[in-house]
């Protein structure tokens, strides 16, 4: 029978998330999949590939998102508050205690993370700022660059402080992504903002 990666990865994030990556087993992690130990370490020799494997996998699905949003969203607008759904999605997996545990543990790993940020994040927000421009929905005297290495190092902060609790940690993020957006737009960007947040 195939392996379900999928539904190793999703278990295996779930028990990371919530008790950070040190503190879980293989084996846990095995009888959380319903498999055998055996079983999975025949898919992953180790609890660093494992983590290496899943990672991956979610930025690669991550990078396809950001990268058809512009050709299938209407407008930059759109495409912004559509991406804000998609943060707040990734705070179940992303918890301080699974990303301390990356940082600490897993230096290939984090890479990739860092790697993810620099090469598409920051190119995808920049993309998104010029087409808000050229449709005439975001200011055009804004320093896309500084703008969005700003928000970037805000998430950043907002995902790896442990002492911000769940609650807390959803309504900062929901904090800053509209002050983003809000500092982004102009007037005609606004009545479509507001539209997003009303249809939300």
């Amino acid at each position: 029978m195939a392996t379900n990666y999928e539904m190793i990865y999703e278990k295996a994030a779930a028990t990371f998330a919530q008790r950070g990556i040190r503190n879980v087993t293989m084996s846990e992690i095995a009888a959380e999949c319903n498999i055998s130990r055996r079983s999975l370490y025949q898919q992953f020799k180790s609890k660093e590939e494992l983590v290496f494997s899943m990672v991956e996998s979610q930025l690669t699905e991550n990078k396809k998102l950001i990268d058809t949003a512009s050709k299938v969203l209407p407008d930059a607008v759109t495409e912004i508050s559509n991406f804000f759904k998609y943060l707040y999605r990734s705070l179940e997996l992303m918890t301080p205690a699974f990303l301390d545990g990356i940082q600490r543990y897993y230096p290939k790993t984090f890479k990739l993370l860092a790697d993810f940020r620099t090469n598409s994040l920051l190119p995808y927000l920049e993309r998104n700022l010029n087409r808000g421009i050229n449709e005439h929905l975001y200011r055009n005297d804004i320093n896309g660059n500084v703008a969005c290495n700003w928000y970037c190092s805000q998430l950043q902060n907002l995902f790896l402080d442990s002492s911000i609790s769940g609650a807390e940690r959803h309504q900062l993020l929901s904090n800053t992504n509209t002050f983003f957006a809000n500092c982004i737009v102009n007037g005609e960007g606004l009545l479509v903002l507001q539209l997003q947040q009303v249809a939300a």
